[in-house]
């Protein structure tokens, strides 16, 4: 009845404005994996079936981490690598959520 999975960029921004630490959490963190594909625009919320057609070989990646200079980062930062990169700056944090019934 459970999924866990990577969490969409809404799901990303909305948990870290929820938090209200956020200067202390890009200071000692990782950029976080989301699962959308990248695309170099700000960020706009769109549902889960308008997202997949960007279909980018990219991935994006929030946040920022201890190696940024501090004050270069906020919750809107963004970035992106393909999933076959990984980094030493780079984590995630999984989302464990009810699944929802597809119909």
């Amino acid at each position: 009845a459970y999924e866990v999975r990577l969490p969409s960029e809404a799901e990303w921004e909305q948990f870290i404005r929820s938090t209200g630490q956020q200067e202390e959490y890009f200071s000692s963190g990782l950029w976080e994996w989301c699962v959308d594909p990248y695309a170099p625009l700000n960020f706009l919320a769109a549902d889960n079936a308008a997202i997949s057609y960007l279909d980018s070989p990219e991935r994006s990646l929030r946040g920022g981490s201890w190696i940024n200079p501090e004050g270069t980062i906020s919750f809107e930062t963004r970035a992106s690598l393909p999933p076959s990169m990984s980094s030493f700056f780079t984590g995630f944090r999984p989302v464990i959520a009810i699944r929802e019934e597809k119909h």
